[in-house]
């Protein structure tokens, strides 16, 4: 049996998308063995549940009530100390093994403080949000992609040995590829940070280590796997979502200029909707945090119906992967 925990607070949007999430998954997968908890208002899951959910899964959606949610507004610790918030209800239970896992698009800032809470595998200092990102030869996993601004040059090592576990276990990927970010490729590039991380990366037998990357081949997919700290990693993220945004707005004001630009988008219409799908991040779910003594998986603010979809499918592939067990093996 495995019981995912899911707030449905904390979305640009509202509720609807996670909840709506939580009713297809469960309609059409069809799993006895599954039971989604979701954080929130009781009589708005109520009501989609009685519109939407297959009755004869009515028992594996279960409701935990409460109209309290992390104020992005107030101080965040403040905020952690109030223990009615959506939240703090399923980290709680998360911590209380009620659930096995917990899916939530509130306040990054939040969610790694309770992730604290909740407890790290020994020998973990750090724990990364791992960000699957969309390059030219394939998805580059992204760590850390925004929970740690301030690091040392072994949190570096540790993201690196905890993003190839997870690579190798959830995508089979047999040797994952490991890159350092850098200004340059040279080996003497970089601050006293970068290449103080170099060298660990560079002997540590346990990983493929590629060497530098610089922040212009990023988007090439030359690698499985980026290393950095958590504030540029971040920026990388929020460079290229905003950059995809514009780009998609440029084609469009170009292919409706005129009647030939026109003509021109019809022709290639299939083969974009292609090129664009294959770039969405609605694919890939959430960021797990890695190295959590529990799964927790961070998704996007504006995250929609499609994508938490996904990150349940993820929090469920993590669970029956024993993704944290093989984590806790490597380190101990």
């Amino acid at each position: 049996m495995i019981k995912i925990g899911i707030d449905t607070f904390g979305g640009d949007a509202g509720a609807l998308n996670p909840i709506l999430a939580a009713i297809s998954y469960i309609n059409e997968n069809k799993d006895d063995n599954l039971y989604l908890y979701l954080y929130g208002d009781e009589k708005q899951i109520s009501e989609e549940i009685e519109k939407s959910l297959d009755k004869k899964y009515i028992n594996n959606i279960q409701i935990i009530n409460t109209n309290d949610f992390i104020d992005l507004n107030k101080d965040v610790l403040s905020e952690f100390k109030r223990h009615t918030t959506s939240m703090s209800l399923g980290m709680k239970d998360l911590q209380d093994d009620k659930i096995d896992a917990f899916i939530s698009q509130g306040s990054s800032a939040a969610i790694r403080i309770f992730a604290n809470f909740v407890g790290r595998i020994k020998g973990i200092k750090e724990c990364p949000f791992g960000a699957l990102v969309p390059t030219m030869n394939k998805n580059t996993l992204l760590l850390d992609s925004g929970a740690n601004v301030d690091i040392r040059p072994e949190d570096l090592q540790q993201f690196a040995l905890l993003g190839s576990v997870y690579m190798k276990t959830l995508y089979n990927i047999q040797n994952p590829s490991v890159a350092l970010l850098n200004n340059g490729l040279e080996e003497e590039k970089g601050n006293k940070q970068t290449k103080q991380a170099y060298q660990l990366l560079k002997n540590d037998k346990r990983i493929n280590f590629y060497g530098n990357l610089e922040f212009r081949d990023f988007p090439k997919g030359l690698v499985d796997i980026v290393v950095c700290d958590g504030f540029v990693g971040n920026c990388i993220l929020k460079t290229y979502e905003g950059t995809s945004k514009e780009l998609i707005k440029l084609l469009k004001s170009i292919f409706l200029k005129n009647i030939k630009t026109m003509i021109a988008a019809l022709l290639i219409k299939n083969e974009l909707k292609e090129i664009l799908k294959n770039y969405s991040t609605e694919n890939f779910g959430g960021a797990p945090i890695l190295g959590c003594k529990k799964v927790i998986i961070k998704c996007h603010g504006n995250s929609k119906e499609k994508e938490l979809y996904n990150a349940i499918n993820q929090a469920k592939d993590y669970i029956e992967k024993d993704i944290t067990g093989k984590i806790i093996s490597t380190y101990n």
